[in-house]
Parts: structure tokens; sequence; C-alpha cells
């Protein structure tokens, strides 16, 4: 069983190390993922441990890249053994960062297409629960038109003058009101235009 395989992987150091380990810094990755062609985007945040749903999830939309938005509690390491794809992940306020090695900044930017600039972090630290101007502004200054973000439970697809902020919500422990999980999809088509959509999970079986 798969969930027996990867039980060594989820094994990781105490949680009081997180505050310590916390960083405000933006990891940048310039180079485009995206190479021509069509491109499928899987985005989730806040499964929080809980990986059944992750697991067929992935299984079903098979996509080319995975973003997770922070509060996994499984690591980045056990995300890349789940994944058939790449992965790019930043860890949320109940992640212990020690899980993450080579990814513990808070917030990264990525260039996914040559004018596609992702801003990505869970949102706890620009107070995401008041509000989005606080990440906004972050993403611009970082000269980012894309937004992903996690932490509130609850999805969003807002669409600014020069930014698109895309919440996924959570896969697990929604907040919103008719309980549903939920994920988010991004499309890059062959001339790299980007296209958005906020999605309800349901289980097939």
């Amino acid at each position: 069983m798969w969930l027996e395989r990867i039980k060594t992987v989820f094994a990781s150091p105490g949680m009081n190390e997180m505050e310590n380990e916390m960083k405000e810094k933006v990891e940048c990755l310039e180079a485009p993922y995206w190479q021509g062609g069509k491109m499928l985007i899987l985005v989730i945040s806040d499964n929080h441990g809980k990986i059944g749903e992750l697991q067929d999830l992935l299984e079903r939309v098979k996509p080319d890249l995975l973003f997770h938005l922070g509060d996994s509690e499984i690591g980045l390491e056990a995300l890349r053994y789940l994944a058939d794809c790449p992965v790019v992940a930043v860890p949320g306020n109940c992640d212990s960062v020690l899980r993450y090695k080579g990814a513990t900044d808070r917030s990264r930017t990525v260039q996914l297409t040559e004018h596609l600039k992702a801003f990505l972090t869970h949102g706890n630290l620009y107070h995401v629960n008041y509000g989005t101007s606080v990440i906004a502004e972050a993403a611009r200054k970082e000269g980012c038109n894309l937004v992903l973000f996690g932490h509130t439970h609850v999805p969003l697809l807002e669409y600014q003058e020069d930014l698109v902020l895309l919440n996924p919500g959570s896969l697990n422990c929604p907040r919103q009101g008719d309980g549903r999980g939920t994920y988010a999809l991004i499309e890059i088509d062959q001339n790299g235009a980007p296209h958005y959509t906020s999605c309800k999970y349901k289980r097939l079986v």
C-alpha cells in the first residue's frame, strides 16, 4: 500500500523549531516553467496532513506542475513522492520548515511564462484573513502579476487591474458555507495565456 511505503518520508522533527526557522525573504525561480504547448498546474493548500484526497486528486487531474501553498503538514519530500510531476511548495504556519529543505522561504516567485510571474506564499505573513491589500502590494513589489496564497481555507479568484489573486481554499478543511473541499487549476494554452478555474472537490469512488 502506498501509505505504508511513504511513512518514513512523513517522519519529521518537532514543530517547536518552526518559529525560529521562519523567513520572510522571497526566493525567486527565474527560469520560465512553460516551454510551449499546453500546461496544466494544480494549485492546492491546507490539506493539514490528510493525504487521501490529495492522492485521489493528483491521480485524477494528472497535472504538469503542482503548486502547494502551505500547511500540508507532510513536507516537501512527501509531496514530491506523491506527485508524478514537479512540485513547487512553500511552508505554512503549521509546517515545520525542517520538512522543506531547500525550500524554506515563506514566500517565493516563479516566472511561469515570459509575461506571467507568480508570487507564492501561505498568506499568514500578509494578514490575508483581513483582506488582500497587503499581499497584493508585496506581489507588486516583486514584479508579479499573479498572487497564489492559502491560509484562509476559503477559495478566492479575484481579478484586479494588474493582478490576479487566487486562493485554492482547502481540499480537506473548508470554511466556506457549502463545506465542500476546493482546489484550483491554472491552464496555460499554446499561446502562453493563462486560464484560471476555482474547483470543488468530489471523490468519485
